[in-house]
């Protein structure tokens, strides 16, 4: 079943919209976590973050959710938040040596 999430994109699966809905509800505790999306050259990866970074730097967009429930998800977060994006290019360095 496919699930219309923002104006004009129809292709979020139930399992990415519980996903969103998660991620808004963590957004609402007093000491929410950082996330990481992982996926497929292609999968919508950046169209995903750019969603998320919008609706929740600019509140007047949430109204045009057409998702019932997603709309739900992101009443009452009442905080600003300070996003930061970053990507980790494809090296041979290990993680660790990031610390």
């Amino acid at each position: 079943m496919l699930l219309s999430i923002i104006p004009g994109i129809k292709a979020a699966s139930e399992g990415l919209q519980q996903q969103i809905i998660d991620f808004f509800d963590n957004l609402k505790k007093p000491n929410h976590k950082a996330i990481k999306i992982v996926g497929n050259y292609g999968s919508g990866k950046s169209h995903l973050i750019a969603f998320l970074v919008s609706v929740i730097n600019n509140p007047l967009l949430r109204p045009l959710i057409k998702n019932e429930t997603v709309r739900k998800a992101t009443e009452n977060i009442e905080r600003n938040f300070f996003t930061v994006q970053f990507e980790l290019q494809p090296v041979d360095v290990g993680l660790i040596s990031l610390i």
